[in-house]
């Protein structure tokens, strides 16, 4: 079982430099199956398009939805690169390693804040056996980050 947890704030190069949120969400859930989901709640198109928390949700939204495909596929592989390099989990200090998924790619266009990749960074992974502590660290620019641990 954990015996320990803890969340981290650290400062490191960035391949976005313009991210500037007011609060960033995190929800990890802790399955009894021996799994884990990290739910990250970000403005996804302002990190794909490098823009800070101000710009227009609709032009944001708008630009990523008229984007030439490999345009956009190159901003979506951007993003899931830096998304990887700034939020981590480790067990017992081993970095874990972890799916990432937009579960509201596309769907949030009509919204009332529209968003086009959406505003849920999903990571999923299994939990190694006979851990004794979690860590979940991210970069200093997503302070200050609300971290939410559901033991299930």
């Amino acid at each position: 079982m954990l015996l320990a947890v803890s969340a981290i704030l650290t400062s490191s190069p960035t391949v976005v430099q313009t991210h500037n949120l007011e609060f960033t969400f995190t929800v990890l859930v802790i399955r009894a199956d021996g799994k884990f989901q990290i739910d990250v709640t970000t403005d996804l198109d302002a990190l794909a398009l490098g823009v800070g928390l101000g710009a227009n949700s609709a032009t944001l939204a708008r630009t990523l939805a008229t984007m030439p495909k490999t345009a956009l596929d190159e901003r979506l592989i951007d993003l899931r690169q830096f998304l990887a390099e700034q939020l981590v989990m480790r067990f017992d200090g081993a970095v874990a390693t972890m799916d990432l998924d937009f579960p509201e790619f596309g769907t949030m266009m009509n919204a009332e804040v529209p968003s086009y990749i959406g505003l849920t960074a999903r990571f999923t992974g299994v939990i190694p056996e006979r851990i004794t502590a979690l860590t979940f660290q991210a970069d200093r620019q997503f302070p200050p980050v609300y971290l939410t641990i559901i033991d299930q």
